[in-house]
């Protein structure tokens, strides 16, 4: 005990982020820092459960950009990551 999960949700669609955690679209930045890469203006929530953050993940993925592709009809053509 005494350990604290924090999640925060970002998606990467033709070179812009958007935070999934709230849908909206923020101006998050990726900074350089001495301590290294980070990305500045997303929501952090604090998870309690990990059913939780497994829905936190569902709402999140629901807002994700999709187009059909060549090969695929709902391809993401997108890169999501969950911190």
């Amino acid at each position: 005990t005494g350990k604290r999960v924090f999640f925060e949700y970002v998606q990467l669609y033709l070179d812009e982020w958007k935070d999934l955690a709230d849908g909206k679209d923020k101006g998050i930045k990726l900074v350089e820092t001495p301590a290294g890469s980070r990305l500045v203006g997303l929501q952090t929530r604090e998870a309690t459960s990990a059913e939780q953050v497994l829905g936190w993940m569902k709402e999140g993925a629901a807002r994700r950009n999709v187009s059909a592709t060549h090969m695929n009809d709902v391809s993401s053509r997108s890169h999501a990551i969950a911190i």
